[in-house]
């Protein structure tokens, strides 16, 4: 019941109770202390929830943001990007005559506030969760692609490195726009 019905209602049960005796006075009564018991616990009920869910909205986007902050900061400090363009510079300099192995061997939790929280990201804006999701996928492809165990242990492919390095590039873009920052370092465009 909006405001508008609420005080209509009351208007009528004023208007019933002031023709004088009348039986249905005990009746209005009621109705009314309901509804504006009702009332009265509904409003603050709602805007506290609303609030709790503003809080727990910027609370998982803060976590995630720093998670993401964190993991393009390692890549730009640790040199990824770069390391997978020198590493198909030396896959031109075998020439056919052997195969490129490369591994890195990725703790499963580089991703902890991402996998603890992805149940709470329907609390965020739909395209920033679309981003999320997708900066988290393009990274965990190339964890996979690099892992000591992967399909590719017995020899990466430079067709693979080079989507690799792509995907690496994208996702730190990525990861920077969702950040709404350029400057942490990492210098993707070659």
């Amino acid at each position: 019941m909006d405001a508008d019905a609420l005080a209509s209602a009351i208007v009528e049960a004023a208007k019933v109770l002031q023709s004088g005796s009348n039986p249905w006075v005990p009746v209005w009564s009621a109705i009314l202390g309901a509804l504006a018991g009702g009332a009265v616990s509904l409003f603050p009920q709602l805007l506290l929830e609303r609030i709790r869910a503003k809080k727990k909205s910027g609370a998982v986007q803060s976590a995630i943001y720093a998670e993401i902050s964190g993991l393009i900061d390692t890549i730009g400090e640790r040199g990824y990007v770069e390391a997978l363009r020198v590493a198909l510079d030396d896959y031109d300099d075998l020439k056919g005559n052997g195969t490129m192995y490369l591994a890195i061997d990725t703790p499963p939790h580089y991703n902890r506030i991402y996998s603890t929280l992805s149940e709470e990201l329907g609390h965020l804006d739909k395209e920033k969760v679309r981003e999320i999701v997708l900066f988290y996928q393009k990274i965990d492809s190339i964890v996979q692609d690099l892992s000591p165990d992967s399909v590719f242990a017995d020899g990466l492919p430079k067709e693979v490195l080079e989507a690799d390095l792509r995907l690496l590039q994208s996702a730190v873009s990525l990861g920077q726009r969702i950040l709404g920052r350029s400057d942490l370092g990492v210098n993707t465009p070659r």
